[in-house]
C-alpha cells in the first residue's frame, strides 16, 4: 500500500510540473510572423502577442526616417531607417513595416535591404533574429523602398516596433506603432534628353503618367546656376499612358563650352518639381541621341543611339537601383551614327536600372525601367 501511495504521489507531482510548465509564458519568436504591422485587413500589431502594456505607451515610439512623407517620385529608391525607442533600458528590438495603397491591403512598391538582421517576407520588411543591445533605443539601417514605376496611387506605410526585455518570453515587452501617408508627384517623368544639331539643340522628354499636371517650363543655363525659361509646354492634365514632348532650341550660344537644361514640372495647385539637369557641349560632338525604349519589358532589347565625332570605344555599364553592376560591355564606335544593343534584361529582372555610357571624355547616365 505504501508503495502504491508513493507511485500515486509521484505521478501526481509529475503531472503538476507538466501542468505548471504548460501555463508558463511562451517563448518569444526572434523572427516575427508577417501580418502584424497594423495595416488594413490586419488590424493587429506585435501587441497581439506581447500584450502586457498598452500600445504606444508613453515614453517610446517607432519612427521611420527617409521614407517619402509629402510625395513620392515614381521609380525612385528611398533609403530609410527604423528607430525604436523606450523610456527605460531594454535588451531586444524588432520591427515590421508594410506599404499599401491607402485604405486597402494591396501592397505598393517593393522593399529591399542589405541589413543582415532584416528580410522581406509577404511584401513586408521585418527583422530576423531581433537585435540585442542594452539601451533605450535601436536603429535598423540600410533599408530601402522602391516606389512603383508609374501610377497615381496614394501610399500608406504601416509599421510596428518592439522593445523587449529578452527574458525568452513575450511578457514585459513594449510595442509601438506608426504610419505615414504619401502622395505621388503629379508627373511620373520618364526621362529628359538633349542632342545637338549644328547651332540647334533638340530637348526631348516623356512622362509615364500625369495627374493634375498644369505645364512644363524648359529652362537653359550657361553656368549651371542661373536659368532662363526658353519654352512653356502645356501638360496632359491626366494621363496613364506615355506622353512625348520635345522642343528645338534654335538660339543656343555656340561660344559656350557647356549648356545646361532642366525641366520644371508645375501642378495645377501651383506646386512644382525639377527634373535632372542635362548638359550639352557644343564643342564636343559625341553625344547620345536616344536610349529606347526607356520603359521596356524583360524580353525586349534596349537600344542606344549614339553619335561619335571620331572612331573610339564606348563602355556601357548597367547598374541596378541598389548600385549593383548587372552587366558591362565595350562597343567600338564608328564616326557618325551608332546603334548599340544592350544586353537582354531577362536575367536581371524587373526594376529600375541606370545605364552609364562612357566614350573618351564623354560620360552620361540614362534610366531604364523594366516592367
Amino acid at each position: 500500500l505504501k508503495m502504491k501511495k508513493f507511485i500515486i504521489l509521484g505521478i501526481t507531482g509529475l503531472l503538476a510540473i507538466l501542468s505548471f510548465n504548460s501555463f508558463k509564458a511562451p517563448k518569444s519568436n526572434p523572427d516575427p510572423p508577417p501580418g502584424y504591422t497594423g495595416a488594413p485587413s490586419q488590424n493587429r500589431t506585435c501587441r497581439n502577442c506581447h500584450g502586457d502594456f498598452a500600445l504606444n505607451t508613453a515614453g517610446g515610439s517607432v519612427v521611420a526616417t527617409g521614407l517619402p512623407t509629402g510625395s513620392y517620385v515614381a521609380g525612385q529608391v528611398y533609403n530609410f531607417t527604423v528607430k525604436i525607442t523606450n523610456a527605460t533600458s531594454k535588451q531586444i528590438w524588432g520591427f515590421a513595416i508594410k506599404a499599401v495603397v491607402a485604405g486597402t491591403s494591396t501592397a505598393l512598391g517593393t522593399f529591399s535591404t542589405t541589413n543582415p538582421n532584416a528580410t522581406v517576407a509577404s511584401n513586408e520588411l521585418k527583422n530576423t533574429n531581433a537585435a540585442t543591445l542594452n539601451g533605450t533605443s535601436y536603429t535598423y539601417t540600410n533599408l530601402k523602398w522602391t516606389a512603383p514605376a508609374s501610377g497615381t496611387s496614394v501610399v500608406s506605410f504601416y509599421m510596428t516596433g518592439l522593445a523587449g526585455d529578452n527574458d525568452n518570453s513575450e511578457a514585459g515587452d513594449f510595442v509601438y506603432s506608426n504610419s505615414i501617408l504619401s502622395l505621388p508627384l503629379p508627373v511620373a517623368l520618364g526621362d529628359i534628353t538633349g542632342k545637338l544639331y549644328g547651332n540647334s539643340a533638340i530637348i526631348e522628354w516623356n512622362t509615364f503618367s500625369e495627374s493634375g499636371s498644369a505645364y512644363f517650363e524648359l529652362e537653359r543655363s550657361v553656368d549651371g546656376r542661373n536659368y532662363e525659361v526658353i519654352k512653356i509646354e502645356q501638360g496632359a492634365g491626366a494621363s496613364n499612358t506615355v506622353k512625348y514632348y520635345n522642343y528645338t532650341d534654335n538660339n543656343i550660344p555656340v561660344n559656350k563650352q557647356v549648356l545646361y537644361y532642366r525641366l520644371k514640372m508645375i501642378e495645377q495647385n501651383g506646386r512644382f518639381e525639377y527634373s535632372r539637369v542635362i548638359t550639352l557641349k557644343p564643342s564636343v560632338t559625341t553625344y547620345i541621341e536616344n536610349v529606347y525604349p526607356s520603359l521596356t519589358t524583360l524580353n525586349e532589347m534596349v537600344r542606344v543611339k549614339m553619335i561619335s565625332h571620331t572612331e573610339q570605344q564606348a563602355q556601357i555599364i548597367v547598374y541596378s537601383s541598389l548600385g549593383q553592376k548587372m552587366s558591362e560591355q565595350v562597343y567600338k564606335l564608328a564616326k557618325g551614327e551608332n546603334v548599340i544593343l544592350l544586353n537582354n534584361f531577362s536575367k536581371s529582372g524587373r526594376g529600375v536600372y541606370l545605364v552609364n555610357i562612357k566614350a573618351g571624355i564623354f560620360t552620361e547616365n540614362r534610366k531604364v525601367i523594366v516592367e
